[in-house]
């Protein structure tokens, strides 16, 4: 009668036992896939944190990019005697690239010490005054006075359209929007200053691509045509690039 007693209490025993062995396995498993995921999470997260800095960088190159390619700037020639673009306005900056002689280059409005920012095989840098042949404009630029750099002339002289249609749903509607003079300009297809977007889209239609970017003056867009490159400020032009 003992016997059977322990048999009963022995065999209960050792079926629990199982049952929490076969449970610390599974948590084990668990445990070890739940590591695996957090390993995988860090990874993702240190992944996103990267891709998110060489946006930042990039959308700041850009930019930086789009700003530098609406700079007023002078084509000028580089001496007889060739040019070093550098990385600083100095001689002691680091050289960029070697610039032959006679080659025409970008030269910006910004200078250091008789060092210019210029621009040469679409890298940036700097080049002395002195490896350069002098004009006009760059000079007056070094000296203070006003620039004028000459562009393709515009169409700022309203033309006359005859016999315009008063009652031509267009007109009216550019009337309406803009006033009379401003309506016979877009029908002209006309581009000025202080156009707003609308008025751009109503004179020459849309762009072939858009830019947009953030600068000290404000929000800038770069809006691109065959022949023009159109900066808008705060949604109005405020330069024009006849290509």
């Amino acid at each position: 009668m003992r016997i059977a007693i322990v048999s009963l209490i022995v065999f209960p025993f050792c079926m629990f036992s199982q049952t929490i062995e076969q449970i610390n396995k599974k948590i084990d498993s668990l445990k070890n896939e739940q590591q695996n995921i957090q390993q995988r999470i860090r990874a993702y997260e240190e992944m996103q944190k990267r891709i998110q800095n060489e946006i930042i960088q990039l959308e700041q190159k850009k930019s930086q990019l789009m700003h530098l390619k609406m700079q007023d700037y002078f084509l000028v020639k580089v001496s007889s005697s060739g040019s070093i673009l550098r990385d600083k306005p100095s001689s002691l900056g680091t050289e960029i690239s070697t610039i032959p002689p006679n080659t025409q280059i970008k030269v910006f409005k910004e200078q250091q010490n008789l060092y210019l920012k210029a621009e040469y095989n679409g890298k940036i840098g700097y080049v002395s005054y002195s490896t350069l042949i002098p004009t006009p404009e760059l000079d007056n630029f070094l000296e203070g006075k006003e620039v004028i750099i000459p562009e393709q002339p515009t169409t700022s002289e309203t033309k006359i359209i005859k016999n315009i249609d008063t009652s031509d749903p267009r007109y009216q509607k550019l009337k309406n929007l803009y006033g009379h003079d401003n309506a016979i300009r877009i029908l002209n297809k006309e581009v000025w200053k202080g156009m707003t977007m609308g008025m751009t889209i109503e004179s020459i239609g849309k762009p072939l691509s858009k830019q947009s970017f953030i600068d000290e003056e404000g929000n800038k867009e770069v809006w691109e045509y065959n022949n023009y490159t159109i900066q808008f400020t705060n949604g109005s032009i405020s330069k024009i690039i006849y290509k």
